[in-house]
């Protein structure tokens, strides 16, 4: 078996962003692992401005987002892009998303705990 466990690209993994990528192989050759997102914010209904939150931080193409909804009667939605997904009460999602500078949630007796990761 042909394995090398870790590549620190020089050229920032050619896509101009920081990070590494581990390389592995196996019988039918190697394939990279992107590193996984880390947490980078994390918010909740209070600190919406009308409805949105505005990421604070930079992100590449795609990040990864997060919401548990602590209200035990009322569903909430929140919307990334053009993408919104209902939340039921005491229930959570996780996605990943193409990267945009807002998240809006919505719904009656906001209660919820959020993260973005990227």
């Amino acid at each position: 078996m042909n394995m090398i466990n870790q590549y620190n690209d020089p050229n920032k993994n050619g896509t101009g962003k920081q990070g590494r990528r581990d390389l592995q192989g196996n019988s039918h050759g190697p394939y990279v692992v992107p590193v996984p997102f880390v947490v980078k914010e994390s918010f909740d209904e209070s600190d919406l401005t009308g409805g949105e939150y505005t990421l604070t931080e930079t992100y590449g193409d795609n990040i990864g987002f997060g919401i548990y909804n602590n209200n035990t009667a009322n569903t909430l939605t929140f919307t990334i892009g053009t993408i919104s997904i209902p939340v039921p009460p005491e229930k959570s999602f996780y996605g990943v998303f193409e990267t945009e500078d807002t998240i809006t949630v919505t719904g009656t007796g906001l209660d919820f705990d959020a993260f973005v990761e990227g």
